[in-house]
């Protein structure tokens, strides 16, 4: 069985920080909001306690992701609200029962 490989600043990152989300990014790229979401994630949660790396999600169309590393679950819904941001989910069905068997949707997180 073939396995991808991961950075170790991914794999740091996903032992360290407690909370991940993962948003889709658009066929375009992000862009200039990238620099506006990195400042907007050092004035909100503090240098070195976020994290970002690139992502993917299985899915029958092309979903580039990013998944962003937090210490505070209550930085999730702003930063939602802020920029706007659409969750990346992947094709259950794709993923196998394994990915999806401990999941639970948060529904507390979602904006106002």
């Amino acid at each position: 069985m073939t396995t991808r490989s991961r950075s170790r600043k991914k794999t740091a990152d996903e032992n360290y920080f407690p909370i991940r989300i993962r948003v889709r990014v658009p066929e375009e790229g992000l862009g200039r909001r990238l620099d506006e979401m990195t400042l907007w994630l050092d004035e909100n949660a503090g240098r070195g306690r976020w994290g970002w790396n690139a992502d993917c999600v299985l899915s029958t169309k092309s979903r580039d992701a990013a998944s962003i590393y937090l210490m505070d679950p209550g930085l999730v819904a702003p930063m939602i609200r802020a920029f706007d941001l659409e969750l990346a989910v992947a094709d259950a069905d794709l993923c196998g029962r394994g990915s999806f068997y401990n999941f639970r949707p948060v529904e507390h997180i979602t904006p106002a």
